[in-house]
Formats: C-alpha cells, sequence, structure tokens
C-alpha cells in the first residue's frame, strides 16, 4: 500500500495507537522480563535509587498501554464485521505460522502436525490473552452500541462510573473472583474501557475543549508522578496499579483526551499504524519473545544502565518498525 492510497485518517489517533503499542513493549522489558525470567523483582535491582526511581517512572508511563488501546476501540466504536474477523484470523494465522517456522529452523520444536496444527486456531493461543478478550469485545460491540445510543450523556456517564466504581470495589478492594474482572485481563474490564472512550467521543471531548489544553496534559503527568511514588514505595503495588483500576484508567484517558485535542493528518502516521497490533503480537510469541527477554536481561545486567536504556530503546522500534509490511496492512480493518 502506498503512502498515496493510505485513507484520510485522524493522525493524532493513529499516533496515539503507535505510542501505546511501544508502551506495551517498553513495559514488558522494564518489568515482566526482568522480574519473570531473571529474577530481579525489586527496581533498584541493587543498584541506587536513580536506577530505581527512572525504572519505576518507566513502568508508570508505559503500563496504561493496553488500557490505551481499549479506549482508542471505545473512541472509534467497533463496528463488527465479518471481514474484520477474517482480517484478525488471517493476522494472527500469519504471525503464528511465521514464528512455528522460525523455531522448527532454529532447532527449536521438530516440524510435526501436531505442533503445526495450533497455529490455525490462533484464537485459543493461551498466550495471547489480549486478542481473545478484544475478539470477545468486537462481539459484545453491537449491544453496547445500542445501548450507548439510546442513552442521554448523563445516563451514561451514571452507568459508566457505576460500572467502573463496581469494578474497582470488587475486583481491587476486595478481590473478588465471581466477576471475572481478572485484574484487567478479561472482557469484563474492556468492557469498562470502550464505555469510557465512547463517552469520551460523544460528549467529554467537547466539554474538555472548552478549558486550556495543558490542563489534561498536567492532570496526567500528576498522575504518572503518583504512580511512580506508588510504585517504588509500595509494597502492593501490583494490587493497586491494575490495568482495571482507576490509578491507571484515569492517565490513560487523560492521554486519550490529550491525543484527540490534536488536529493534523499525516499519511506516513496513517500508514504504519496498522502494524501496531502485529508487532504487539509478533513479541508474544516465541522465538522471538524468547530472543527479546534474553537481550533484555543481557543488556541489564551488563551494561551501565544508561546504555541499556540506549540498547533496548533500538531494539523495541526495530521490533516495530521490520512489521511495516504490505502484507500486514489488512490488519487495520481488525483493529477498529
Amino acid at each position: 500500500m502506498s503512502l498515496s492510497k493510505v485513507k484520510e485518517r485522524d493522525s493524532n489517533i493513529e499516533l496515539f495507537r503507535i505510542v501505546a503499542t511501544l508502551m506495551i513493549l517498553i513495559v514488558h522489558c522494564n518489568g515482566w522480563f526482568l522480574s519473570s525470567f531473571a529474577g530481579i523483582s525489586t527496581w533498584s535491582a541493587g543498584r541506587d535509587y536513580w536506577v530505581g526511581g527512572t525504572r519505576a517512572l518507566i513502568q508508570s508511563l508505559s503500563c496504561i498501554g493496553v488500557d490505551c488501546f481499549v479506549l482508542i476501540s471505545g473512541f472509534f466504536s467497533i463496528q463488527p464485521k465479518l471481514k474484520s474477523i477474517v482480517n484478525l484470523y488471517a493476522t494472527l494465522l500469519f504471525v503464528y505460522l511465521l514464528c512455528y517456522l522460525l523455531s522448527v529452523l532454529k532447532g527449536d520444536v521438530p516440524f510435526a502436525w501436531n505442533t503445526l496444527w495450533p497455529c490455525f486456531l490462533p484464537f485459543s493461543n493461551g498466550g495471547n490473552w489480549f486478542v481473545q478478550c478484544y475478539l470477545f469485545l468486537m462481539l459484545l460491540s453491537p449491544i453496547l452500541n445500542v445501548f450507548i445510543e439510546k442513552c442521554t450523556e448523563k445516563l451514561l456517564l451514571l452507568y459508566t462510573c457505576i460500572y467502573l466504581g463496581c469494578m474497582f470495589y470488587f475486583s481491587i478492594i476486595w478481590n473478588t473472583e465471581y466477576f471475572y474482572f481478572n485484574h484487567g485481563y478479561s472482557v469484563t474490564s474492556f468492557v469498562g474501557l470502550y464505555l469510557v472512550g465512547r463517552y469520551i467521543r460523544l460528549f467529554g471531548l467537547e466539554r474538555c475543549n472548552k478549558y486550556p489544553r495543558s490542563i489534561p496534559w498536567i492532570a496526567f503527568a500528576f498522575c504518572i508522578v503518583l504512580m511512580t511514588i506508588l510504585r517504588f514505595t509500595s509494597m502492593d503495588a501490583n494490587r493497586w496499579l491494575t490495568y482495571n483500576s482507576p490509578i491507571q484508567i484515569v492517565p490513560a484517558t487523560l492521554l486519550l483526551i490529550c491525543f484527540a485535542q490534536m488536529h493534523f493528518q499525516s499519511k506516513f502516521i496513517n500508514w504504519i499504524a496498522p502494524a501496531s497490533l502485529t508487532a504487539f503480537v509478533f513479541h508474544t510469541c516465541s522465538p522471538v519473545f524468547d530472543k527479546f527477554a534474553w537481550l533484555d536481561i543481557k543488556f541489564f545486567t551488563r551494561l551501565p544502565f544508561a546504555e541499556y536504556l540506549v540498547c533496548m530503546g533500538g531494539v523495541i522500534l526495530a521490533v516495530y518498525i521490520i512489521r511495516i509490511y504490505r502484507c500486514f496492512q489488512k490488519v487495520y480493518d481488525a483493529t477498529c
């Protein structure tokens, strides 16, 4: 797809989609890989407070990436079509087959039909929780859209606040399992974010435009500082800083407002944005995932922290950039 043929979309939100993807890649490198595969669970990792504070800040800035992705879906409103689901399936199938062949060529797994056929059932991949939740959000979106269309602004705001309040109360405060909020790793949590995104698009953005545009940015910065302090000082940060926590949903919403208030068009941004979902899925599949984690741990344990940041920043950009191919443009319909 040439740049001249790219559809004119809101480049500000497309840029937000790219930022959200990079956030997800960053949060995995800065926290998940190091803690899960190298046992580096403390932010300072035996170095100094500057390293710990910087890592906590990076984590706070990037941990809202998943919430941002779902908010974008609510902002645009999902209009599920068979073509969208087929495109999503084709994209996942291509990524899983490619990663499977890479694993075979590396000798990590022997080629066998019993290991190949799961690639043709990409929605059942247990490691891809986001795609599974997003698929069910697509299936629920017609019901949500009809409800939202019938709502007045006050009713939609009231219902959204009640939903988020229940999610916070039962999931985070009481850790109740019966509602399956699962710390944000669930379609029930995605529904709340979807409602927030729709409210911002239909009513919230118009109200925010009456005030200086610096206010959402200032509020966002305040939230990031708060999250950084909580993360660096609290032993129970994993309970309060989850995908369905208001402490994360609020800054994600503020960042959506910040980008939505921008107004510009860029065919280049609109051209590369469709690679976002593919880059996200690609980096979670073996052997890319294994190599990604290995590099992250190696750089962190062997390099000075500043050099580590530069090297992993280059790796993250490389993972995203290599996904920008013509064959991935169809994923755009699946992420709208």
